[in-house]
């Protein structure tokens, strides 16, 4: 995951890439993965520490925030969902520390998980989450990391089997573009890739999302259900 931007806004370098449309790769690498179970196998200490995380929330309907980084976004989310608890996973235990003095809601929880592992447990356990955002991902803009995108990565049927609805998020279009496509071959309807209207007074659903709105960079989103 990109680290958290400062608080100071400055200017936010445009997305420097050679790729400028749709990766021509990129239905043949998700018909792959569609078609094969990802065969890595979670570590040890992450299959310890997903029983405890499922031991502990499944009973409750469930928000992930993954990526969350700092936290700022989980918190934002716990206050538009009072009813649910919202789990926020990242794999940077110093960006979660971040808010550990901060007040955060009831409702939400921060936790340090590798991510990739947790997908493919909550695979395996049949865990479903009521809604999933990925909000602003690390673009991997160079087209050799196609499979390093949500969208071209063995985890996405995975990603796609634990959420009930999934929000994407991002400023670089052609990524949008992706994930929506990679739904659609899954099968799986979206909404389309849309521009998001937000004021500059806000309010932002992350430190991300309030840079790239302050620099008039456009967002894009895509809802799946």
């Amino acid at each position: 995951m990109p680290p958290e931007p400062s608080r100071c806004i400055g200017v936010v370098p445009e997305i420097q890439t050679t790729q400028h449309r749709v990766h021509p790769r990129l239905e043949a690498v998700v018909r792959k993965h569609l078609n094969h179970t990802y065969q890595r196998p979670p570590t040890l200490s992450m299959r310890e520490a997903f029983l405890a995380i499922y031991e502990t929330y499944r009973q409750f309907p469930i928000i992930l925030d993954t990526g969350c980084g700092r936290g700022h976004s989980t918190r934002r989310l716990a206050q538009l969902y009072p009813q649910h608890m919202v789990l926020g996973l990242d794999k940077s235990e110093h960006r979660l520390h971040h808010l550990a003095e901060a007040v955060m809601p009831d409702n939400a929880k921060l936790l340090r998980v590798e991510l990739v592992d947790f997908w493919l447990l909550a695979q395996v356990h049949q865990w479903h989450f009521e809604r999933v955002y990925l909000l602003y991902p690390n673009p991997w803009p160079k087209a050799m990391h196609l499979q390093r995108r949500w969208q071209g990565h063995a985890v996405f049927p995975a990603i796609l089997e634990t959420a009930q609805q999934l929000v994407l998020r991002t400023n670089w279009k052609i990524y949008a573009e992706e994930f929506a496509l990679a739904t659609a071959l899954a099968q799986r309807s979206h909404t389309g890739v849309t521009a998001v209207n937000i004021s500059k007074q806000g309010p932002f659903m992350s430190a991300f999302e309030r840079k790239y709105v302050l620099a008039d960079q456009p967002v894009y989103e895509v809802q799946v259900s």
